[in-house]
């Protein structure tokens, strides 16, 4: 019987390339909150400078995704057209399928994006020319009354703009179907092959004609500039020869801007603004009266920069480097204008037009530092520029007014030619975001845990980038835990956070259980360590006659960077000689700890303030900051204890029919406290209180606001149909398949929509999807003892008022071992919950955007690497193979711990068999990327199992070797192995001049050995 193969292709990562960037006004009329339209392969984003700076840790990101639109197609222009007209700025682009349209804000619909005109550019034209190699090259006029676009060799195509401001509706609405685009007609050009177009800034609109300047090239290869004047009452497009003698333009200032020969590796054209319009811009300058009709324009060449205006030109040489970008920076004090220019090399330059009587005088090109090859740049403001690239990651750039020392030693220059950009530089880098491609090559390594009879889980290596952006990219499914610490422990039953004060934000001490005792770790700054020192120090120099040396140890002490440290301390008021069941803050700032035959309180001087000895040992446990406590005696019978004017009191008592496998009394955050803080939420008292048994597939909730504990609901957990008639022996059998079906673990718990990822920030992976903080969803998580977790939704009952009842049931197995479920909560106001076992998992809430409410459960795998101790039981194993397990976790936030962590990301500790570690997860997203940079192009890569690493093929970018005199660079091919665990080089080969790695193999050998056949391309010079 043959079978149907189908596939299933679906986007697992969103495109991080950077295409287009253009800065206007989009969502908003505010000119002092202008965006950032960032176009992605078929996805527009739009960002926004946050500049306030918020309490405790700053803003999550300061350039973050505000707007994500999806596009049908591959975005191939981007251009904004700021109107009078509209309220806000509108976006003209093309894609690959050639269309083109213009998009604005509107937020009275549900997609918020409104079509003002759209259509083909291949239905009409296709029969006019074949399609340029360089195009499509779209200019706008900057009074914004036409749309220039060159797509067809030997053709140009001009939009007009309707601009009507005679209503003075630019405060208002425009009117339903208002097209913005008049009569689309296209000119025949002499110039066969444009390189780039642009159009010509002049002051006054009303008697200056749209110019469109070119950059074209002649058949012997020879380059030069042009001008044509767009003539927009007969559409048509008039050339010098065509306009002589022509009254048509009669009245009109036509201005003929021509260059002939210039540099044979130019690429761009900037429109300079007139000398007016650059002194009104800058307000300290004095706006002076000049003869020039526009400013003119300059051509960045490969080996020159060239100023062309009207009769008027000025050549400055440079080192050889192709310029790919470029943008517009505010004009200094003086008002002389300033580019902001990236070369192929990853520098960023400065380019000043030194001017005199509105005249350009000269040109200076000041090297401002080196950061991500960028195809487009974007002035922010405050010194911040976005480098958008698509052969690495892009970056927000900050540039500084004086140099500061060079920290990556990536950009060190070697040799005695070496420029003095190698040790400092104006840039430092705020934030990257993430962009996998190029993808040059990849292979599959099986992940950590993979087991080869269940079959095995891999991850993506790939060889990214080009040049010095060269990377490998571990591509994972989950998050991934950076690890700030680790210790051998062995033993840990459980842990718990504990701050000094109840309104503190940070944690102060981790209590781990352990049979028989209790033991704690208090968070102690390296300021205060170095402190005690010199006191020590002091006191044996007073005792020896020598207090000369104090000062000098006080001095050694202000050099010293503060940090923190954990270590064994002593907590006053904590019973550390049994063990702990359960260990939470309260509110008045007390603290509450239950062991195996009592409660405990006592206030943050550790003075004990009361206890309670139930007549029974206590087995289950469970607090809230807000002063309820829920334990569970032997017997089966659960108390609900209140803590009320520093004093335990008892309210109820229930007996149960079983015994209690696990309680949880964790509150649901209502609607009111959405925007609240996290002490509000913390002192927030709940109102039911969930209860597991053993022997029994059940999960009871029980109502903690009457004395009685009377039993809301009961929620069965088995998914037996039990209407079914079935023999004994198989009912025998699925029953013993479900022994470990009972609760093991209990989590009430409100998820918040603003948990997932919404930027690309940082530093590693990046979601696009747009995130709306909506309400949270009531949700309680029931972990069993063979690794599966069930998830309800809690819901009121409509129908019968002060019940609740549960839906949209959902199990997901997630290992073999028992469940432990750990809320988490970070300063942001984000919610997850962490499911422990052999495939520790973030659970969290997701799939609320700006057009639609629609969340929904994602699970996250944490990618863990075991502790690199340089032990193994298998040698043939990597350490990437080797299975974590996390038995218990607990969130703890210390910035004295983890540096710079945010307020959006998840600190907490982890324990497994043998070690504790403390580290910070990774954005909330479906797929972890890690990044190991190589400084060059790799092209090739392989896996060796045997050997525990990598063989990369690169080639040399070469970019070390560039210095003033412009000597030619040499690339120095070779292969790399690299350790397939830290991903650090093992032994690199070099190969010989031109000739670079095709393809290679791993041979299957005993280890340590590992050998690779490789074939490899030899092309001689000619």
């Amino acid at each position: 019987m043959s079978r149907e193969v189908s596939h299933y292709v679906v986007t697992a990562h969103p495109p991080g390339g950077v295409l287009h960037t253009v800065k206007c006004n989009f969502l908003s009329s505010d000119t002092e909150k202008q965006d950032v339209v960032v176009g992605k392969s078929r996805r527009l984003e739009i960002r926004r400078l946050k500049v306030d700076e918020e309490e405790d840790g700053g803003i999550s990101s300061p350039f973050p995704v505000i707007l994500s639109i999806p596009i049908n197609g591959r975005i191939t222009s981007l251009a904004a057209l700021p109107l009078a007209s509209h309220p806000t700025a509108l976006l003209f682009m093309t894609t690959d399928q050639y269309q083109y349209a213009v998009i604005g804000y509107n937020p009275d619909l549900s997609n918020y994006i409104e079509t003002f005109a759209s259509g083909s550019l291949k239905d009409e034209w296709n029969v006019l020319g074949a399609f340029s190699e360089c195009g499509p090259l779209v200019a706008v006029d900057p009074h914004n009354r036409c749309v220039a676009m060159h797509l067809y060799d030997g053709l140009v195509t001009i939009f007009p703009i309707i601009n009507n401001t005679s209503n003075n509706i630019s405060s208002s609405k425009p009117p339903p179907g208002a097209s913005v685009l008049g009569p689309v007609f296209h000119a025949r050009l002499e110039e066969r092959t444009v390189l780039q177009l642009t159009m010509l800034h002049h002051l006054d609109a009303s008697v200056a004609p749209p110019h469109l300047c070119l950059l074209h090239q002649d058949s012997r290869g020879a380059q030069h500039i042009s001008t044509h004047v767009v003539d927009l009452l007969k559409s048509q497009l008039w050339s010098m020869t065509s306009l002589a003698g022509n009254q048509t333009m009669a009245g009109k200032q036509v201005e003929w801007l021509k260059k002939s020969r210039i540099d044979g590796g130019s690429s761009l054209l900037i429109p300079v603004p007139p000398a007016a319009a650059a002194a009104a811009a800058a307000p300290s300058a004095t706006a002076s009266t000049t003869n020039q009709q526009s400013g003119g324009v300059v051509v960045l060449g490969q080996r020159q920069i060239t100023f062309c205006a009207m009769n008027h030109y000025k050549v400055m040489p440079i080192p050889p480097a192709l310029l790919l970008s470029w943008d517009v920076l505010p004009p200094d004090v003086s008002g002389m204008p300033r580019f902001l220019l990236g070369d192929e090399f990853g520098n960023l330059h400065m380019l000043t037009l030194i001017t005199q009587s509105s005249k350009v005088m000269a040109l200076q090109l000041d090297t401002l530092g080196s950061c991500t090859l960028s195809n487009t740049l974007q002035y922010l403001d405050h010194g911040l520029v976005f480098c958008g690239s698509t052969l690495g990651d892009s970056q927000l750039v900050q540039i500084h007014d004086e140099p500061i020392p060079v920290e990556d030693e990536e950009f060190n220059m070697e040799g005695d030619d070496a420029l003095e950009l190698a040790e400092t530089t104006y840039l430092s880098v705020e934030e990257e975001y993430t962009h996998l491609g190029p993808i040059v090559d990849f292979d599959l390594v099986p992940m950590a845990g993979s087991n080869r009879t269940e079959g095995v889980q891999s991850q993506v290596v790939t060889a990214s980038g080009s040049s010095k952006s060269g990377s490998l990219r571990v591509v994972q499914n989950g998050i991934g835990m950076k690890e700030y610490a680790s210790v051998e422990l062995s033993g840990i039953q459980n842990m718990w956070s504990l701050r000094q004060k109840f309104e503190d934000t940070r944690d102060a001490y981790l209590v781990q259980s352990f049979v028989g005792e209790t033991r704690v770790l208090g968070v102690t700054s390296v300021e205060d360590e170095a402190m005690m020192d010199d006191e020590l120090m002091d006191d044996e120099l007073m005792d020896e006659g020598q207090d000369e040396a104090a000062p000098e140890s006080d001095e050694m002490m202000a050099d010293e960077d503060v940090g923190g440290t954990l270590e064994e301390v002593f907590l006053p008021g904590l019973e550390s000689s049994s063990s702990t069941l359960f260990v939470t803050n309260v509110v008045g700032d007390l603290f509450l700890q239950i062991t195996e035959t009592q409660l405990r309180l006592a206030d943050s001087t550790g003075e004990v303030l009361d206890t309670l000895e139930p007549e029974n040992h206590m087995t289950v446990a469970t607090a809230n900051e807000a002063g309820q406590v829920a334990v569970a005696l032997r017997g089966g019978k659960v108390l609900y204890v209140e803590i009320t004017e520093q004093k335990l009191k008892q309210v109820a008592a229930k007996q149960m029919d079983r015994e209690v496998s696990c309680l949880d009394i964790n509150p649901f955050w209502g609607p009111e406290l959405s925007e609240g803080t996290l002490q509000e939420k913390r002192a927030t008292k709940s109102s039911w209180c969930a209860v597991g048994l053993w022997d029994d597939f059940t999960v009871r909730l029980l109502s903690v606001e009457t004395k009685a504990l009377p039993e809301l609901l009961q929620i069965n957990l088995s998914t037996e149909d039990e209407g079914t008639e079935v023999d004994a022996s198989s009912s025998e059998k699925r029953r013993s398949n479900r022994n470990n079906m009972m609760a093991r673990s209990l989590c009430l718990i409100t998820l918040d929509l603003s948990t997932s990822s919404t930027n690309s920030n940082s530093a590693g992976g990046n979601s696009t999807s747009n995130q709306a903080k909506g309400p949270g969803v009531d949700m309680l998580f029931v972990g069993l003892g063979d690794g599966t977790v069930v998830s309800f939704a809690v819901v009121l009952d409509e129908t019968i008022p002060g019940m609740i009842r549960v839906q949209s049931k959902k199990e997901v197995s997630l290992g073999t071992q028992r469940i432990n479920l750990i809320p988490l909560q970070n300063e942001r106001g984000g919610s997850c919950v962490l499911a422990t076992g052999d495939r520790p998992t973030v659970i969290y809430l997701a799939g609320a955007s700006s057009a639609n409410y629609n969340p929904r459960l994602c699970y996250s795998n944490v990618n863990l690497s075991p502790a690199e101790d340089g032990d193994t039981n298998d040698v043939t194993q990597s350490h990437a193979q080797e299975s974590i397990t996390v038995n218990v976790a607990t969130p703890f936030f210390s910035p004295l711990l983890f540096d710079a962590m945010g307020q959006e990301h998840y600190s907490l500790c982890v324990a497994d068999d043998a070690n504790l570690r403390l580290g910070v997860i990774d954005d909330i997203q479906k797929l972890h990327v890690s990044t190991y940079r190589l400084g060059m192009a790799p092209r090739r890569i392989v896996h060796c199992r045997e050997g525990n690493m990598f063989a990369v093929g690169c080639i040399e970018s070469g970019i070390k070797q560039v210095n003033v005199d412009g000597a030619e660079m040499t690339m120095g091919n070779c292969i790399r192995f690299l350790d397939d665990t830290t991903f650090e080089d093992i032994q690199r080969y070099g190969l010989l001049f031109s000739s670079y790695a095709r393809a290679y193999i791993p041979l299957p050998t005993q280890p340590p050995f590992c050998f690779h056949l490789l074939a490899s391309i030899w092309s001689r010079a000619k």
